[in-house]
């Protein structure tokens, strides 16, 4: 609305983009075309669902003993990525480079965990993982409209949770009075039980700060995706057990 001069590229027929660019045309505002492309409709679905029907014997019986920490698609650079190495994979790709399982791929190869204060208590960067098992967490990966994004993706780190725990993994406690400013030093691990949704469902474990998993051995470590194709992929690329939900 105080744009002197509107550069339109690709415009959906029918969309609140094209509504506003006629509204700007209508209110006289210098609209500059030589720009414009058709506009295409993506061919990769941004919300989608896993077939319970078609799922892998092998994803139906694993998952006790070992706590899983699920990614999913970037939209952007991966946490410390520079900007310009980002943008040279997105001119380069036909597809979007930062996808869950490129963002998997990622993670095995640094053999770290970010952390992220993201929706966290006083923005205390930690690193999440779940006891649920991948079937049962199946129901918590969503589209979430109103972050743009899944929830997460049938793409994960597992570790042995006595492994894990023996590096700084500790269960969250669950508690409808958070520390307050200043309190207990472990205020990372609390967390409210929540009103629309009873957090307690995830039964969540957190890392405070960076999860390092390189000294862990590979017996203790178990890959997830989503299809068998890209777990030979990395099967062959990392030498970790690999288990497909299909």
């Amino acid at each position: 609305n105080l744009a002197d001069l509107i550069l339109p590229v690709s415009i959906r027929s029918g969309g609140s983009m094209a509504d506003f660019l006629a509204a700007a045309s209508l209110a006289g505002k210098n609209i500059d075309s030589r720009f414009q492309i058709g506009y295409q409709r993506r061919h990769q679905k941004l919300a989608y669902t896993l077939d319970r029907a078609r799922l892998s014997d092998q994803i139906r019986q694993c998952g006790n003993g070992c706590i899983i920490h699920w990614t999913r698609a970037v939209n952007g650079p991966w946490p410390g990525e520079r900007a310009v190495d980002y943008y040279r994979d997105l001119l380069q790709s036909d597809d979007h480079p930062r996808s869950a399982f490129d963002t998997l791929r990622q993670i095995l190869a640094v053999r770290r965990l970010l952390a992220s204060p993201r929706h966290m208590h006083r923005n205390t960067p930690v690193v999440a993982f779940t006891a649920l098992s991948p079937v049962e967490v199946i129901p918590l990966m969503r589209w979430r409209a109103r972050f743009g994004e899944m929830s997460f993706e049938p793409y994960g780190l597992g570790i042995q949770r006595a492994a894990a725990e023996l590096i700084g993994v500790r269960p969250v406690q669950y508690g409808d009075r958070l520390p307050d400013e200043g309190a207990a030093a472990d205020h990372w691990i609390c967390q409210s039980p929540g009103t629309k949704t009873d957090w307690r469902q995830e039964q969540e474990y957190r890392h405070l700060g960076d999860f390092d998993f390189s000294g862990i051995s590979k017996d203790d470590l178990l890959v997830f995706c989503r299809t068998p194709q890209e777990g030979e992929v990395i099967s062959n690329e990392f030498g970790l057990r690999v288990v497909s939900f299909y």
